[in-house]
């Protein structure tokens, strides 16, 4: 993050996300079997995250822009709930932007399009708010009707 800071231009893209553990503890607590520690992994992972946010070790991302194939196969992990396109998305839409793409790797023209269609609306919440927004977030629910304001 630092290194982004520094850097004059319009969109730095880091692929590292501050909320990576937690959304992988997310998508595990909501599988069939579920894993071994479920919602306590979820949990932990969620205080982790909290501890280093208020140690201002890391702030959110101005915007998520999900990578995601245009037609999930059936079974893939990436066809099950998604803590970016699920919570995230429900309490600020316009902060997480979507790229389908084929069975190809990523363009650059794909990437380009997306941050030029980019819609401002408003930042995100206080970490801590986010988070309780996705306890409470259903992967089967409408994203839209759990917005925070």
């Amino acid at each position: 993050m630092r290194e982004a800071a520094r850097r004059r231009s319009t969109y730095v893209i880091v692929p590292e996300d501050p909320l990576r553990d937690v959304a992988e503890r997310w998508r595990a607590m909501w599988e069939v079997p579920g894993v071994q520690d479920g919602a306590v992994g979820f949990e932990a992972s969620v205080a982790d995250a909290l501890a280093a946010w208020r140690d201002k070790r890391f702030d959110l991302p101005d915007y998520y822009l999900v990578v995601a194939p245009s037609q999930p196969e059936p079974g893939d992990r990436g066809a099950g709930p998604d803590l970016y396109l699920g919570p995230l998305r429900a309490v600020r839409p316009r902060r997480v932007a979507v790229t389908a793409v084929t069975d190809t790797p990523v363009e650059p023209s794909q990437i380009v399009t997306a941050l030029r269609n980019l819609e401002h609306g408003p930042w995100w919440p206080p970490l801590d708010e986010l988070l309780g927004a996705v306890r409470r977030f259903y992967p089967g629910s409408v994203a839209d009707s759990q917005a925070i304001v």
